[in-house]
């Protein structure tokens, strides 16, 4: 079960408050954590960072977005800068990653690019001259990815073709 842990605060001469707290999670590290690690951990945004998890293979945006709900999970949300450092600190800490299919899209209007969970595109972490619905043979690009380590652009994101098979 879970224990509570009364910390004391000294808060004048004399008064002490005393705050309930619940420790739910200890984690220890044997260096010093880098700046994205910190944030990841203590992000100053209100909302609960996300874990993640790189599924393996050839899938397209919608195959991995199925595979993904069917998991019980979904793409990738980083609609707030905590949550990109966060998945900037994952990828890094990995070392090397394919291009990863993100829960972003502008399928339903061009240009007007919304996430998996309804909400629109605020914040972003485009490559230079991305999103540029520009596929090769004139095939809309509609669907976001991290670019994989090996394409030389970063933890940034680009838009691709829908026929592409990624993994997520």
């Amino acid at each position: 079960g879970v224990v509570p842990l009364d910390i004391g605060r000294e808060v004048g001469f004399a008064d002490t408050i005393l705050e309930s707290a619940v420790i739910d999670e200890l984690r220890f590290y044997d260096r010093a954590l880098s700046e994205s690690e910190v944030t990841a951990l203590y992000a100053l945004d209100s909302k609960t960072l996300p874990s993640f998890q790189i599924i393996e293979g050839n899938f397209t945006w919608h195959e991995a977005k199925a595979d993904a709900e069917a998991k019980g999970g979904r793409l990738a949300v980083l609609d707030t800068q905590a949550k990109i450092d966060a998945s900037n600190a994952y990828l890094q800490e990995l070392g090397e990653w394919p291009h990863l299919w993100i829960g972003l899209t502008d399928e339903e209007e061009e240009g007007n690019w919304k996430w998996v969970d309804g909400t629109s595109l605020e914040i972003n972490n485009w490559s230079d001259g991305e999103p540029n619905n520009s596929w090769f043979d004139n095939t809309p690009e509609n669907y976001a990815v991290i670019a994989s380590s090996s394409a030389g652009r970063g933890l940034t994101w680009n838009d691709l073709p829908r026929g592409s098979s990624l993994g997520w």
